[in-house]
């Protein structure tokens, strides 16, 4: 089943990510706190920054806000860098709502009352996608969900708890 995904971060993981979901048929929105950077991005459907010579897959939204990205998507992938995690999630946490899952390509989450009972993954790694669970009541439809979501020929999801 097709979704659309928010993608909060617009750096070389964030953009990979936006590219391979589109790639994989879904509608994704990609936001960043640059300004600058989206209309470049939306002008030229490339990020130069980060992935030069990528255009930009057609299934690509680049979207001024948060708020944007966020509403009516299926999912939340936040590609903040490590340092800029909290800022970007308590940015965007007004704007989730019902989501069932928000994901995170950060490698280290704080474990402390800003994500308390809230449903989240972490996606990290170098080589490849390791998903660890929290919060979780269930990881078999979450595990699932991100399966189909991510997969590629080149791109093997591995599920950990």
């Amino acid at each position: 089943m097709k979704k659309t995904i928010a993608v909060i971060g617009a750096g070389s993981w964030g953009t990979a990510l936006a590219m391979t979901l589109a790639h994989n048929g879904h509608t994704v929105k990609l936001t960043t706190r640059s300004r600058e950077h989206i209309q470049q991005m939306r002008e030229t459907r490339r990020n130069e920054r980060y992935l030069p010579g990528m255009r930009l897959e057609d299934g690509i939204q680049v979207v001024d806000t948060d708020y944007e990205a966020i509403e009516g998507a299926d999912m939340v992938v936040f590609a903040a860098p490590a340092q800029h995690f909290r800022s970007a999630l308590t940015a965007a946490l007004p704007y989730i709502g019902m989501i069932y899952m928000e994901a995170t390509m950060n490698k280290q989450v704080d474990n402390d009352d800003l994500l308390t009972n809230r449903a989240f993954l972490v996606l990290a790694g170098l080589a490849g996608i390791v998903i660890n669970v929290y919060n979780m009541n269930s990881m078999i439809p979450v595990g699932k969900y991100l399966l189909d979501s991510f997969s590629t020929g080149i791109i093997r999801i591995l599920l950990g708890a």
